[in-house]
């Protein structure tokens, strides 16, 4: 690393510590005003209050990056450029690429982290924060009623009367699904009721049949089970005699925990914005989406929508490195203030235009890609084009 190269990190990385650190300390401090009646009502203590602070740090953190590195950067350079260092490095033969490259190098290891948060720290602590403020963090054991699950792509549909999270297990469990009889082409309705049921985990390192592509290998194990099979020859309303078992395992019936899980979890999103603050992550949203394949709801264009913009908020680090450094690096007293202006002013436009965009997408009148990747394109053509005419 040149010497230039280290003292423009420094320049850029001092700022952006205390943007960081300054924005935090702002949205802790409002957030714990907000929700210390929650919080005290769970009897949370001082240190249940500490837990819930940390705990929103990583979701607070994406939510500042973006903003404090554009003002980190436009204090760094309209201090090079007060300074006349901008054009000093010019005189020198530095080309503005060059100069350029410490801070997209920074935008491009940020929007990394932004999205490593996005899919590790910040679900953990969001869920984290969440218990601690309903004051459910210490419950044993967490049960759904009623559960109502859908598995679209092998058209099988559950009905569970109790869903036991901590333990995977399922009472009063109820599965329907279309079984091709053999040598033949017609399709039987298969139900199968069950006093309860148990996931057990395959622990072969092989991938085998019951492998779901999420990562959980494994089977249901139903107990008292009645077996109804439903032919297409059948005679009118007439109930088949039931198959009983005491207990039955039926491969074909894969759908994990983690499934249902997601399908229990995500079913509650009655708009973008709640779908957005669970934060979900790439894996959990790909799950429910293979799920339900070929659906069209307004549920599952949200979540693509929801998708497609994970994937694009990363980028966002870079978009906005790209559309201060025109503005910034002209030379000129005057220049630099009206840059800054510019440059925050392009900036404002550019998340309003991405809120904008996401919500047409909600609501079906984008596809949910376009929504999505549209601010990032337009802003970071636009950005690469300007410094482009500036070297």
């Amino acid at each position: 690393m040149r010497i230039l190269d280290k003292y423009i990190l420094k320049e850029l990385l001092i700022p952006l510590f205390f943007c960081i650190a300054g924005g935090l300390a702002f949205y802790v401090t409002f957030d714990l005003f907000s929700c210390m009646d929650d919080l005290q009502r769970s009897g949370g203590g001082f240190k249940v209050i500490l837990w819930y602070n940390i705990a929103r740090i990583p979701e607070l953190l994406v939510l500042i990056l973006p903003p404090a590195l554009l003002l980190a950067l436009l204090y760094a350079i309209s201090n090079h450029s007060r300074n006349n260092e901008i054009v000093a490095m010019r005189a020198a033969g530095v080309s503005i690429w060059r100069i350029c490259a410490p801070y997209i190098s920074v935008g491009i290891i940020l929007g990394v982290c932004l999205f490593y948060l996005n899919e590790t720290w910040v679900p953990m602590g969001a869920r984290l924060a969440k218990d601690l403020r309903k004051g459910t963090k210490h419950k044993k054991e967490l049960v759904y009623e009623n559960v109502n699950f859908t598995n679209t792509k092998d058209n099988r549909t559950w009905n569970i009367g109790e869903y036991h999270v901590e333990d995977k297990r399922l009472v009063r469990p109820s599965v329907e699904w279309l079984k091709r009889e053999e040598g033949s082409l017609a399709l039987n309705t298969v139900k199968l009721e069950a006093e309860s049921a148990e996931w057990r985990p395959s622990f072969s390192f092989a991938r085998d049949e019951n492998d779901d592509g999420t990562g959980s290998k494994g089977v249901w194990e139903f107990h008292n089970v009645q077996l109804f099979t439903y032919t297409s020859e059948g005679e009118g309303s007439m109930l088949p005699v039931p198959e009983k078992y005491e207990t039955l395992q039926v491969p074909e019936i894969d759908d994990s925990p983690e499934e249902i899980e997601s399908e229990i979890f995500i079913s509650g999103f009655d708009s973008f914005k709640s779908a957005r603050k669970a934060n979900l992550t790439l894996k959990e949203i790909t799950m429910y989406l293979r799920l339900h394949q070929g659906v069209d709801s307004q549920l599952v264009t949200r979540v693509k929508t929801l998708y497609h913009s994970r994937i694009a908020a990363p980028f966002t680090c870079l978009v906005v490195v790209l559309v201060a450094l025109p503005f910034s690096l002209q030379g000129g007293r005057r220049n630099v203030f009206v840059g800054v202006a510019s440059s925050i002013v392009i900036c404002f436009c550019f998340f309003l235009l991405n809120e904008v965009s996401l919500a047409l997408g909600e609501g079906g009148y984008m596809p949910p890609w376009l929504c999505a990747w549209l601010p990032n394109v337009l802003f970071g053509v636009g950005g690469f084009t300007a410094v482009k005419n500036l070297a």
